[in-house]
């Protein structure tokens, strides 16, 4: 079935709005925050920007590691679409708490928003998975996982530049972010109504509410597994690349490509473009090639186009480009040829993503799915936190990151494809 039908289909349309409404609050509030953060908090505060902003990430990224688990159990305890309806209602009390904050000039109140919206995606990450084998048929599957990976992408897009344009606006911006983000939350909410019952996965479960022992089983679970296991280790190293090129851009914009904050748009329109239109080709390129070759495929071609980055941006540099505005990019050679590598690093890396996360959706025990889905997202942000790590501590130029990150990328599909082999 395809793309086009699911699109005008109940069983798949409500949840995709519920889903990029979600995504694009998070970004649109993470990037005005940032500019805020920029701009005044490092005073207020008394921390240097430098810390600032990994702390801002880390305070979004921490509710993985402690509430996971407690997620997972949740969304394989309740029907999921009445948790994800109860999870978008508490989105629209935290838009309300972030209006205050934006308005009221108070960063503090905003941090404490943005650890309560780490939260909330922490819950919402089992549910928006696990509920997807119930909804859709399995041959859908690829299909309904690429819409959603290419809407989550576009609403990353379109957030970030969003929560940066809004915040600016002079006099009103304050107000304009904050009327913004609580009128999404409430479309994401009154879609989230249209979503189809989805009947608890094993209601007799009796929740333990201790995260630490709780982790550790629902990593049991999905180390029960072994193919599984290795495609939640595969969309983990996804996001330790993604993690690499999403906190590298904005410097690679500003110090190699010598560009302004439009530059660094461009760069990021054409990579989450490049993952949207991989995403979606996934569902036709199945019927040619296997999840497996498609997998396979994907991580090639990020590789590829990965250490193509390093050869464009020299390239770029040779010619000694004063190319400071996303025009100058599209009238040579050297320019076409650095957004031709990026959007085709976002492109394998869709084709590589989404037939992973349907394998694990086909592959998983049913009754415990949302818990091994728990169990993907605390290694997902462990990968994370590990590429922010590496980022901050190795002295390597961002053009030899990105070649670095090719290679790197090429070793792990090897070593993913030695345990395939042996499962």
């Amino acid at each position: 079935m395809s793309q086009a039908y699911l699109f005008s289909s109940k069983r798949f349309m409500p949840l995709f709005i519920t889903q990029f409404c979600g995504a694009f609050n998070d970004n649109t509030f993470k990037n005005a925050l940032t500019v805020m953060v920029g701009f005044q908090a490092a005073e207020k505060l008394m921390l240097p920007l430098g810390q600032l902003i990994p702390l801002s990430m880390g305070l979004f990224i921490l509710p993985f590691f402690l509430f996971s688990a407690t997620a997972g159990q949740l969304a394989d305890k309740y029907d999921k679409a009445m948790l994800i309806r109860r999870v978008k209602q508490v989105e629209i009390l935290l838009m309300v708490f972030a209006g205050v904050g934006f308005i009221l000039d108070s960063v503090i109140l905003l941090f404490i928003v943005l650890f309560f919206m780490g939260v909330q995606s922490t819950v919402f990450g089992p549910l928006k998975y696990s509920i997807l084998p119930q909804q859709l048929k399995e041959s859908e599957l690829v299909a309904g996982n690429g819409l959603i990976e290419m809407g989550t992408f576009l609403a990353i897009l379109l957030g970030t530049i969003g929560g940066g344009l809004l915040i600016e606006i002079e006099g009103v911006g304050v107000w304009v972010v904050s009327l913004v983000v609580l009128g999404i939350a409430i479309a994401g909410w009154l879609s989230s109504r249209n979503i189809p019952e989805a009947p608890a996965s094993d209601a007799t479960l009796k929740v333990n509410w201790n995260f630490v022992t709780e982790t550790m089983r629902v990593m049991s679970f999905a180390l029960k597994n072994r193919t599984v296991f290795i495609a939640i280790i595969a969309i983990s190293w996804f996001w330790f690349v993604g993690a690499v090129y999403l906190s590298q851009l904005l410097e690679f914009s500003k110090e190699v490509l010598h560009g302004t904050p439009m530059v660094y748009i461009l760069l990021l329109t054409f990579f989450s473009i490049g993952i949207g239109i991989g995403s979606v080709a996934c569902e036709k390129l199945t019927h040619v090639f296997s999840k497996m070759r498609l997998i396979v495929i994907g991580a090639i071609g990020l590789s590829v186009f990965s250490m193509d980055m390093k050869l464009a941006s020299d390239g770029f540099a040779a010619l000694q480009l004063a190319a400071t505005v996303p025009a100058d990019y599209l009238v040579n050679v050297a320019g076409l040829h650095l957004l031709m590598a990026i959007l085709l690093v976002g492109f394998f890396g869709g084709l590589y993503i989404v037939p992973l996360y349907a394998y694990i959706q086909q592959k998983s025990d049913q009754q415990v799915m949302a818990r091994v889905i728990a169990a993907n997202n605390i290694l997902n942000a462990l990968f994370m936190v590990i590429a922010s790590v590496i980022v901050m501590l190795v002295s390597w130029s961002i053009p030899v990151l990105f070649f670095a990150v090719g290679v790197m990328n090429l070793v792990v599909l090897a070593l993913m494809l030695t345990l395939e082999a042996y499962a």
